[in-house]
């Protein structure tokens, strides 16, 4: 017998039989020996909220191929991303006190965002499509789709690049949520949906949350620090991890030189350069910008195979990844350049260039959303109950932690390396000279479409 009821189960008296409850209050006793399993069916909402969502490996190469349309959501993305940036820098209270630099991803956030309008009411949903450049009779759908396109792109392994954009929804333990939501959450963004008891203290509430940091970060970010409310009923918490091998590896060296700090604070440091290779380089009568690459792999089915990079020799094809530092001229303000440049148009040509950057040792970073995405015209996401749960969104916070190394990136929510300024030689020596010494901007970019995956700014050289 195969039995599959709206119901709750327990023992009758008789402990050869068993008593089932209906949803509609009746009752009927079966004897256990006739009956070969139960399903309970909990209707549209889902069972088993709470287990750690991590996207699957990909080894096969995915090549992006977008559309008109889906060419227009990156300019929409790499849009959005720049006010984010903006607020970010023009409000050093969404940060730690005292760190003067910024860093965070735009993506990471946006694909949170999207993952919540599959759950949240009418009126936020129509918020966030229209912040993010969706609209018509299928937007949610469309949204969802390019996404879910973008995700398993980057996630596919042909660079020394590991992406991944995981994003946690919080629910107040007791609070049912709906399958569809879980379904779309965690099988198109890879989002965890989590069921967590707010009453506890915030202590170990912040250790639970790390808990699931460590774990989709590869133990990169863990060091959450935050007075979660008592009275929460929905927290977002969304990360990124981007991890990688520069194309040349830096060498220390024995240039000193000058870092002049937003401040106009001046310090002596040691740079280190790399040998000389090929980047993309653009050079406008507003900025420069010099786009440095990762290693790049293939994948032959069994292993991964290095594709050497000769400094004489590129190929737009097989360099997908690579972080791009964007410098103003003199006399040109630096948030005047951000406000104007177009990420996914930027004029490149391929150049040979020597590269001198200081070593940071890391920086740690933390933002609050909820003020900002209001400004930014997202306020009913968290004023109005989602429609998959009877909570209101509390809190939205991106945490996270970034490393350099002299042989690639090692880095959560972040992945620089840095450089400013030209030598003598542009487009007429042997190769271009590139130096870090004041206030920049870089940018981890996809090649081939110039999305933004992760911005940041430094300021000043860190304590």
């Amino acid at each position: 017998m195969l039995l599959s009821l709206a119901a709750m189960g327990g023992l009758a008296q008789n402990p050869d039989q068993m008593r089932v409850w209906s949803s509609d209050g009746s009752s009927s006793v079966y004897r256990v020996d006739d009956v070969d399993s139960i399903t309970f069916d909990k209707g549209e909402y889902a069972e088993g909220v709470g287990d750690w969502t991590t996207p699957h490996f990909i080894g096969d190469t995915a090549q992006l191929v977008l559309t008109e349309e889906e060419r227009a959501y990156v300019h929409a993305s790499n849009g959005f991303a720049k006010k984010c940036f903006s607020k970010i820098c023009a409000t050093p209270s969404m940060g730690k006190a005292g760190e003067q630099n910024h860093f965070f991803s735009p993506l990471a956030l946006q694909m949170a965002l999207a993952m919540c309008a599959n759950g949240a009411s009418e009126g936020a949903k129509e918020e966030i499509l229209s912040a993010l450049g969706f609209s018509g009779e299928h937007a949610l759908e469309n949204m969802n789709l390019y996404y879910n396109k973008i995700y398993n792109y980057l996630i596919t392994n042909k660079d020394s690049v590991e992406l991944a954009f995981p994003s946690a929804l919080w629910v107040r333990e007791g609070l049912p949520v709906k399958k569809d939501f879980v379904d779309v959450a965690t099988k198109n963004y890879y989002a965890t949906i989590g069921h967590l008891n707010f009453s506890y203290d915030s202590l170990s509430l912040t250790s639970l949350i790390n808990d699931w940091a460590k774990e989709v970060t590869q133990w990169r970010v863990g060091n959450l620090d935050a007075d979660i409310p008592s009275d929460c009923s929905l927290m977002l918490n969304v990360t990124d991890l981007v991890s990688g091998r520069w194309a040349g590896a830096f060498l220390a060296s024995n240039s000193i030189g000058d870092f002049v700090s937003q401040n106009g604070e001046s310090k002596r440091i040691t740079y280190a350069k790399n040998t000389a290779c090929m980047c993309r380089l653009a050079k406008t009568d507003r900025y420069q910008v010099l786009s440095y690459p990762f290693v790049t792999y293939d994948y032959n089915g069994d292993s991964f195979v290095e594709i050497y990079f000769s400094p004489n020799v590129y190929n737009d094809s097989i360099q997908r990844f690579s972080v791009a530092f964007l410098i103003p001229n003199e006399g040109e303000d630096l948030d005047d350049v951000l406000a104007d440049v177009q990420w996914e148009s930027i004029p490149f040509e391929w150049k040979t260039s020597v590269l001198g950057i200081p070593f940071f040792p890391y920086i740690s970073q933390t933002y609050e959303w909820r003020d900002c995405l209001k400004e930014l015209g997202i306020r009913k996401l968290f004023e109005e109950p989602f429609s998959s749960v009877d909570g209101v969104l509390s809190s939205c916070r991106q945490d996270g932690r970034i490393d350099i190394f002299n042989t690639g990136v090692n880095a959560s929510i972040v992945s620089p390396q840095y450089v400013h300024g030209t030598g003598p030689g542009w487009g007429t020596g042997a190769y271009v000279s590139v130096l870090l010494s004041r206030p920049y901007v870089f940018a981890v970019m996809d090649n081939s479409t110039g999305l933004l995956l992760s911005m940041g700014r430094i300021n000043g050289f860190p304590k």
